[in-house]
């Protein structure tokens, strides 16, 4: 079995046997700048604790209390009634007398935004986490704001519920809110790719068979620059997304080496239809390279390629497309 399928093979088992319980799991997490988190979900031990790099960022406890978010009922009288929807314990985040903001009792942004990645590991089943920040962190006001403004938690103003809790949200955590903008720590790596929404302004496509109107595309990235990092504390790997470095002139490269190489294979090639000689492929690469809506990008696991993909701009709003097709 070749290491691509042993992947595969590793991220099922992770999904369908879940053999260790979420009260006593113990996780190690490459964050995405380097550094190595470590943290537990122990139900029975008062305090828990997270760790970066060896030192104490943060504690957690469970509290004897329990919270439900009904989205459709916040902010009414039947908030926290629901019984189709499961009532998870409250969980209240300290600082840690250990940590490197101890004389402060502060807790970093992205020590927090860690934290929450931490949470939504180790408690896998729940959608939502409620959580509450301790009097004793002296900057909470902060991660309060920074929890509510960027999305990663909300509120529910109702009689029934503290002011003081938050709800963290797994969606918009793995949208990647709390990152750009907030700290270096995300799982997208600053560059002048990244560093910053790029601004709306009106294009235009025109070809001899699509006349289309769409925003500018920012610049593409550069030859084998990262645009996705992340290490998958299931199966102990990281998975990264590189943009499709073609080599200088008429060099190869260890890109175009592995897509040739999958595209001559016959199992590649029933899906493709693309076999044929190493010119054939980079001619056929270049080509998307110079597609202005198309990124080209190989996909690896520790830094081994295991894929090729495409992620391509799409027309939004065919039906304002077409009315503006027959106006023209």
């Amino acid at each position: 079995m070749d290491r691509t399928a042993q992947h595969l093979l590793g991220i099922q088992n992770a999904l369908t046997d879940n053999l260790i319980s979420d009260d006593q799991k113990v996780d190690k997490f490459i964050l995405p700048d380097g550094a190595v988190m470590t943290a537990k979900a122990d139900s029975v031990s008062p305090i828990n604790f997270i760790h970066i790099d060896g030192l104490v960022v943060c504690e957690y406890h469970l509290l004897d209390q329990t919270a439900q978010l009904v989205v459709s009922a916040v902010g009414t009288q039947f908030e926290n009634t629901a019984s189709h929807v499961p009532s998870f314990r409250v969980i209240e985040i300290l600082p840690s007398s250990s940590s490197p903001q101890a004389s402060t009792n502060d807790i970093s942004v992205k020590d927090m935004w860690a934290t929450v990645y931490a949470l939504f590991t180790l408690y896998h089943s729940q959608e939502v986490i409620p959580v509450v920040l301790s009097h004793t962190i002296n900057n909470s006001e902060e991660l309060r704001s920074y929890l509510l403004r960027s999305g990663l938690g909300r509120t529910a103003h109702a009689p029934t519920a503290p002011k003081e809790e938050i709800y963290l949200h797994r969606a918009t955590f793995w949208q990647g809110a709390g990152t750009q903008g907030y700290h270096t720590r995300g799982w997208l790596p600053p560059s002048p790719f990244t560093v910053a929404p790029f601004p709306y302004i009106q294009s235009f496509t025109r070809t001899p068979t699509v006349i289309s109107a769409h925003p500018l595309r920012p610049p593409k990235p550069k030859p084998g620059e990262t645009l996705f990092k992340r290490f998958c504390p299931s199966i102990g790997e990281t998975l990264e997304f590189t943009y499709f470095d073609l080599g200088n002139g008429s060099d190869t490269s260890e890109h175009l080496d592995s897509f040739h190489r999958w595209h001559n294979s016959e199992r590649v090639n029933k899906g493709w239809g693309e076999r044929g000689s190493l010119e054939k492929h980079r001619a056929y690469v270049t080509e998307v390279v110079n597609d202005p809506a198309v990124l080209p990008v190989i996909m690896s696991w520790n830094g081994e390629p295991m894929g090729y993909a495409e992620i391509t701009y799409l027309k939004v709003g065919i039906l304002h497309f077409l009315e503006n097709w027959l106006k023209w």
